[in-house]
């Protein structure tokens, strides 16, 4: 259940789920009104996992520096939603590393934070009610 372009973020409640979308150049400040919009909006559970759909976003064009930024962000924001699971779909598998660089840097990221290549191995990941221990390469599904 990706959001239509025009709302690029979505709560489903029967899935308990955050679907963002985010396409064309990388937008730090979108990023954090998004980030804020989930932390803040009323009917949003602080505990509702996430998918980020970034197949059709610029991805190659974050560097370190904007991860650091929005790591940081994000760690401001992460003690009223420390527990939420967040999979980044991205279109290919070098592209994981971007996620790497966010799973590094973000609190509990290891635990909480995954890229794949697949939509529905994402939504099957979030939906599942646990977080699952870490595989020897957790960013490559």
């Amino acid at each position: 259940m990706a959001p239509a372009a025009s709302n690029p973020v979505v709560y489903n409640a029967d899935a308990r789920a955050v679907y963002a979308t985010l396409s064309g150049a990388v937008d730090v400040g979108e990023v954090k009104r998004i980030l804020e919009k989930i932390t803040e909006q009323p009917g949003i559970p602080d505990n509702a996992n996430a998918i980020w759909d970034l197949r059709a976003m610029q991805i190659w064009t974050v560097d370190l520096d904007i991860v650091r930024e929005l790591s940081d962000f994000r760690n401001a924001l992460s003690d009223k939603r420390q527990d939420a699971k967040v999979a980044m779909v991205v279109s290919k598998r070098h592209e994981t590393v971007i996620v790497d660089m966010m799973r590094a840097h973000c609190r509990n990221g290891e635990k909480l934070f995954r890229a794949f290549t697949s939509y529905e191995k994402a939504e099957l990941w979030v939906r599942d009610g646990h977080v699952q221990r870490q595989k020897a390469h957790p960013s490559m599904h």
